[in-house]
């Protein structure tokens, strides 16, 4: 009897942004459903007792289990358990259950010198991936997947072997009517699978009205298919559920009667149904009656980044064809008028009355692409200077921030920015105005968590947690906590050294210097970015990401621990040499360097200020900020670039900003989008320079010849 997951992850939390990769890479290539990841399962993780229901999942209902050996491993309790169970196996002489991998060589309770195991090494998280679908494909018989994303011709290569049928699958699509613009994303996806020769309907295949009326033609639709596909969103979730206001949504409301009755008729079985989603974010709206099953992302576009997984759906349709027969080709021509089909009125069974009116505009908005979007590129949205405070600006600021949140997703789908990265570079908070509810440094930080979780999950594929990257801004300091003797003690210092020892040494004075951070801490604590606490006590970080093969070094300083009531322009002392120093140390190895800071250069005192300007053009190919509140790229003729973000929020009536930047690693070029708030109109729009941006407020960086240089020393390696 098949297992519900294909296979389960055991792993340490300081190993989850490399096995957060890998993950992704096995559900792309199997399903979201068959990985057991505990972030794919989180609702379903929040149970008492959860030792033994996790327990029970590891022993018995799942097929390959793959734990990751390091020293954290061995000291971690749920890792003990999940090992635990894993030995259990292992009594039972199923050790081909079992694929161990290793980070480093740590002793590990149970396990032997002649024990075998993957050594990680160098190698990517894909490559991880690839090992362990290979496995799979081993031990099932089955056709092993790559995980990577290929070129069409490629991917349909994996297919060759497959026999070809003599009579197509008959496959049905379940959708709801959300949009004209989404009926036509039904209808494209439909006409590709025609193209690869499966017998595809529709309900607007039948036009205006189905002889035997609409019930009778969906129950003999669902009842004939060999499979039956549910386009699931928002409102088809809705729809299925049967909670959709009365009389809307008639159809989907009826076929999710009888899917959810097939399905009990066959004890549960019921393989024909499979959940398929056009957009990552809408797997939390397949029915609960379907979500035990392999679902997948998939795309009409041959050159979609789900690829592979609408050729894995191919895969499976083709073995649900049955043997014998002729092909029985669909009663709707090959390529299709989707829009005047549509703009004509033809209703569908999700769309009664007849006499509803359907747009004539396009369905599809073609995207104004400035650049063609490369194979491989590094992309990053940039954010600042939030100013989040329900009890003062919450009345004004959701005209602002709603507004973005849907620019974001217009940004991915007409230019294909689908950052890897999200840089915060500071004042997520608006500061002390007392403990009005509303107004606490607390709901000012929650608040601007959830603009920062919004803008993270809206794209296609999430931007990782551990990818969001925050440093702290001067409102984010709590005055309250700063004192007499402390603003002194700067304003008397003649130069860096007594700075320098200060942070360096980090003792009791300058713990107290940060206690006006404290607030800004307990934020990053509370909502998990321990990524960025390495150096909770100076709340400074380096990190190091791996993106096509191209190791990004990035940096967090802290320029807002001196901030104080005598906040001026020059006047801020910063320990910018050690802090320099220290992180761009940790993170030498790099292919480049990033620098995320809330203050420019100008603001700090002399001694500090022309110094530092220098270090970071030496030392970081870009330097991020915030502060000023105006967008705005500075790149030198050495290819070290200054982007100032402006701020995404501070009132209606202001000057509100954000953006993208994208590296090309085929042409070594760069891409500034600068974005910015239209009060008018209510919407966010190119912000256009003279003689600097195209009427897209694209900035290109045609300079960057350190980019082109790590380009010539070879192709990069391992995309993810």
């Amino acid at each position: 009897m098949s297992k519900r997951f294909r296979v389960a992850l055991s792993f340490p939390g300081e190993k989850r942004p490399f096995i957060r990769q890998v993950a992704d890479a096995l559900a792309a290539a199997l399903g979201t459903g068959t990985v057991l990841y505990d972030e794919y399962l989180t609702a379903e993780l929040a149970r008492p007792n959860l030792d033994v229901y996790l327990g029970q999942l590891y022993h018995d209902h799942s097929e390959l289990l793959v734990p990751f050996f390091c020293a954290e491993y061995e000291r971690k309790e749920w890792c003990g358990l999940e090992w635990r169970q894993m030995r259990d196996i292992l009594k039972r002489k199923q050790d081909d259950h079992i694929m161990p991998f290793r980070f480093d060589d740590a002793p590990i309770t149970g396990v032997l010198s002649i024990d075998g195991y993957v050594s990680i090494g160098d190698r990517s998280p894909q490559e991880v991936a690839e090992l362990i679908l290979q496995r799979l494909g081993a031990s099932s018989a089955s056709q092993p997947i790559v995980p990577e994303p290929t070129p069409r011709a490629a991917a349909t290569s994996l297919l060759a072997a497959q026999p070809t049928p003599t009579r197509s699958a008959r496959v049905y699509i379940s959708y709801s009517y959300d949009s004209p613009e989404h009926v036509a994303r039904v209808r494209d996806f439909a006409t590709r699978l025609k193209a690869d020769q499966i017998d595809c309907r529709l309900d607007i295949d039948v036009g205006l009205d189905p002889p035997e009326g609409w019930p009778a033609f969906s129950q003999t639709q669902i009842q004939d298919a060999d499979i039956v596909i549910s386009v699931c969103t928002e409102t088809y979730l809705r729809r299925f559920d049967g909670r959709e206001e009365p009389g809307r949504g008639k159809g989907v409301t009826f076929e999710g009667r009888l899917i959810r009755q097939a399905i009990f008729d066959s004890h549960g079985g019921g393989g024909k149904f499979i959940p398929v989603v056009f957009d990552l974010a809408d797997q939390r709206h397949i029915p609960v009656t379907l979500r035990d099953r392999t679902w997948y992302v998939v795309s009409h576009d041959a050159e979609s980044r789900w690829e592979l997984n609408y050729q894995a759906l191919l895969q499976r349709l083709r073995k649900a064809s049955p043997v014998g027969g002729s092909p029985q080709p669909s009663n709707v021509p090959h390529e299709p008028n989707v829009a005047s089909t549509l703009a004509a009125g033809a209703p569908t069974k999700d769309s009664r009355p007849a006499n509803t009116t359907v747009s004539s505009r396009p369905m599809i908005d073609r995207p104004r692409t400035a650049m063609q979007q490369p194979a491989q590129s590094i992309i990053w949205l940039h954010l600042s200077d939030l100013h989040f405070c329900p009890e003062k600006t919450g009345w004004d600021a959701h005209r602002v921030l709603q507004p973005l949140l849907k620019d974001l997703k217009r940004m991915e789908s007409d230019y294909g920015l689908s950052p890897q990265l999200l840089y915060f570079t500071g004042d997520a908070a608006f500061g002390n105005i007392g403990n009005v509810p509303g107004s606490t440094f607390k709901e000012q930080f929650d608040g601007a968590q959830q603009l920062l979780e919004a803008a993270r999950t809206a794209f296609a594929t999430p931007v990782p947690k551990e990818n969001v990257f925050i440093v702290p801004g001067n409102h984010d300091v709590d005055r309250a906590e700063i004192t007499a003797d402390q603003t002194h003690w700067l304003e008397t210092q003649g130069n860096a050294t007594s700075v320098t020892a200060l942070i360096q040494k980090s003792g009791k004075q300058w713990q107290q210097f940060m206690d006006r951070l404290a607030a800004y801490r307990a934020f990053l604590t509370l909502y998990g970015y321990d990524h960025l606490l390495s150096d909770a006590d100076r709340l400074i970080y380096a990190q190091s990401r791996t993106i096509h093969g191209m190791k990004l070094g990035i940096a967090g300083f802290n320029s807002a621990w001196s901030c104080n009531e005598n906040d001026r322009k020059g006047g801020l002392w910063f320990g910018g040499d050690w802090q320099s120093g220290k992180l761009a140390g940790q993170i030498a190895d790099s292919d480049f360097r990033i620098a995320l800071i809330h203050h420019p250069f100008g603001w700090f005192v002399e001694p500090e200020d022309t110094k530092l300007a220098i270090r970071f053009k030496r030392e970081f190919a870009f330097h991020l900020h915030g502060h000023e509140h105006l967008g705005w790229v500075d790149a030198t003729a050495e290819g070290h670039v200054r982007v100032a973000a402006a701020a995404c929020y501070q009132s209606s009536h202001m000057e509100n900003g954000y953006n993208f930047v994208r590296l090309n690693l085929e042409t070594g070029e760069g891409e500034v989008w600068l974005r910015e708030y239209e009060e008018d109109g209510g919407g966010w729009v190119p912000r256009i320079i003279h003689g600097k941006t195209n009427n897209d407020g694209l900035w290109r960086l045609p300079n960057l010849p350190w980019l082109r240089d790590l380009i010539r020393q070879g192709p990069p390696v391992n995309p993810p």
